[in-house]
């Protein structure tokens, strides 16, 4: 929201000012981003703050009404929109198929991908519960998906062939968290002997971009991201002066970025 307002102060839309929207960022765990470290979580919830959102953590919604959301300890936060971000849940048709699914609509798979049920059945990604270790699952993002995906690519193959199965081995390269276009915070090139590499600000926020067109190439391949990243280029300047580009950062230390 505080982006998008900005974004309207710099092509010459005065009538949403950011400095009368307030944000709230209400979360019913303890932090943040409680799947990631304790460093990422409490660097997000430092820069998010720093740009105005107020931050509710151990906060249950207990209930969601037209222009106001009411805590579970009884405060009444007052709303012109609520957006709510439930978390990731597979479409509801996997349950429909006769197979094992869990709460989340996922279907149940052994490591090697196929179904519980069927082993000629197989699912991966957000659609898939795939086991890790004795006590856990693997994590609904998307380093999981692609390694899950070149792995399925070849247990197809040896399925056709007739020969063993790879089990799935989830390794994780690390995270990064897009604070939209003011910082970025994460950690790289993590492994279970390692912390990784921590990042933020402007290197971070680099490294999200490069993920992100490295994303699009494995899915798209190279003309559609490279044409895509030549126009965020040549993309022209919005139509605002200097000073309109300096009120849309009223407060902050730096000059304000014209968008590009």
């Amino acid at each position: 929201m505080l982006d998008a307002s900005r974004l309207l102060n710099a092509y010459g839309v005065t009538a949403v000012d950011h400095q009368t929207i307030s944000v709230h960022l209400i979360e019913a765990a303890p932090r943040l981003l409680p799947g990631l470290s304790e460093r990422i979580s409490q660097t997000a919830q430092q820069e998010l703050e720093s740009m105005g959102v107020t931050v509710h953590v151990g906060t249950a919604v207990q209930e969601a009404q037209e222009y106001q959301l009411v805590t579970g300890d009884g405060e009444v936060i007052e709303t012109d929109l609520n957006v709510w971000a439930a978390g990731i849940k597979a479409p509801p048709f996997l349950t429909e198929l006769g197979l094992s699914t869990n709460k989340r609509n996922q279907i149940n798979v052994k490591q090697t991908l196929q179904s519980v049920d069927d082993p000629y059945i197989f699912a991966m990604g957000d659609c898939a519960c795939c086991p890790q270790g004795s006590d856990a699952t693997v994590p609904p993002r998307a380093q999981a998906a692609h390694q899950q995906a070149k792995l399925l690519a070849k247990n197809l193959e040896h399925c056709l062939d007739k020969k063993p199965l790879r089990d799935f081995q989830y390794r994780d390269h690390g995270s990064l968290v897009s604070l939209a276009r003011y910082d970025a915070v994460g950690n790289l090139m993590r492994s279970s002997a390692s912390r990784g590499l921590f990042l933020e600000g402007w290197l971070a926020r680099q490294a999200y971009a490069s993920l992100y067109r490295m994303h699009q190439l494995s899915i798209h391949g190279a003309p559609k991201p490279g044409l895509a990243w030549l126009v965020d280029k040549l993309e022209p300047l919005p139509q605002a002066t200097y000073e309109t580009a300096l009120k849309t950062c009223k407060g902050r230390d730096q000059p304000a970025p014209l968008v590009s």
